[in-house]
């Protein structure tokens, strides 16, 4: 995740300036929405087991967001450390480490409400991204001139770019099931804003 964040704070310092991009058009072409687009996508297709992945790269995002992302929108190098360990996101990935790590179970009760939670974050993430598309005014969305180039450049352009280093890299023979871990990664990079 590291190394895919790296690569997109790369490409947006070659990408700004030429195409005139301002901090909001930067940050969303940098950061994906790998959370609740990504989750159950990688939980369904490959199994829970390798949602741990996501959260690998969604922890390195929320670090950044909250320190890179932060800094370009408010144009300041001042951040909160306290929003970043106190992020929901940061608290829930080290307590389920803790719990994946110490072998703790939870009580029979509590696994099955979070699992149940688990199986409604795809539905409810893509409610919520159809609430938000049909309160949208698209006569205002479409008169954006360059909402072209930012989709293109966070749906085609990072992507493919972002796909082309991870193939050269090599990284995929390091670890048994690196081209999984990759796929995940590369998903993960390739969301949408």
């Amino acid at each position: 995740g590291a190394f895919v964040q790296m690569l997109c704070l790369g490409f947006d310092a070659l990408a700004r300036r030429p195409l005139r991009l301002d901090a909001v058009e930067r940050t969303s072409s940098i950061y994906t929405h790998s959370g609740n687009l990504i989750i159950p996508v990688v939980a369904y297709v490959l199994g829970p087991e390798w949602v741990l992945y996501t959260c690998g790269y969604m922890m390195f995002q929320v670090v950044l967001f909250w320190t890179h992302c932060i800094s370009v929108l408010k144009k300041s190098s001042c951040f909160d450390i306290r929003k970043i360990l106190l992020n929901i996101n940061i608290l829930c990935i080290f307590g389920g480490l803790v719990l994946f790590i110490s072998g703790i179970r939870l009580p029979e009760v509590t696994a099955i409400a979070v699992r149940s939670v688990a199986l409604m974050i795809g539905p409810i993430s893509m409610l919520v991204t159809g609430m938000l598309i049909g309160s949208m005014d698209f006569s205002r969305l479409l008169a954006y001139r360059k909402l072209p180039a930012v989709v293109l450049l966070r749906l085609v352009i990072y992507p493919l770019l972002t796909l082309c280093a991870l193939w050269a890299s090599g990284l995929q023979g390091l670890v048994e099931n690196g081209e999984r871990i990759l796929l995940i990664v590369f998903l993960a990079a390739a969301a949408p804003r």
